[in-house]
């Protein structure tokens, strides 16, 4: 006895097989879109953790090569008294033989424009807060 298939079946069948493919291209092009956010924004973070190994290294008043940096991008660093809580005892945070909690801002630009930022505490003199 032969099988045969009507045609509402085999027509079944291809709508099943197509929106099978359709999902699976479309969850391949949101991976892809997911990959180059992802990639660019650790393309940020890599040149901003640059920068603050650089400033951590040489002092906020350093001069950063700009030749480290691809072309368009640049970055500058700016030191500050650490904000204190208000729920800190701030006795804890006074300066302690000329030393203190120092914060970092180090901010990336693309073309001039502010793309990512970076704060670090760090202990610094007293003398190095602007």
């Amino acid at each position: 006895m032969k099988s045969k298939f009507t045609f509402v079946e085999v027509l079944i069948a291809s709508l099943i097989l197509a929106f099978g493919a359709v999902a699976a291209v479309e969850m391949s092009s949101r991976a892809h879109l997911q990959t180059y956010d992802v990639e660019d924004q650790w393309a940020k973070e890599h040149l901003v953790a640059l920068g603050a190994e650089y400033y951590l290294l040489f002092g906020h008043d350093a001069e950063f090569p700009s030749d480290m940096l691809p072309e368009g991008f640049s970055i500058d660093c700016e030191l500050n008294e650490a904000p204190i809580g208000d729920d800190v005892n701030e006795e804890k945070y006074d300066p302690l033989n000329g030393w203190i909690l120092g914060e970092y801002t180090i901010r990336l630009y693309s073309d001039g424009n502010e793309i990512h930022t970076l704060t670090i505490e760090k202990i610094v003199a007293e003398d190095d807060l602007q």
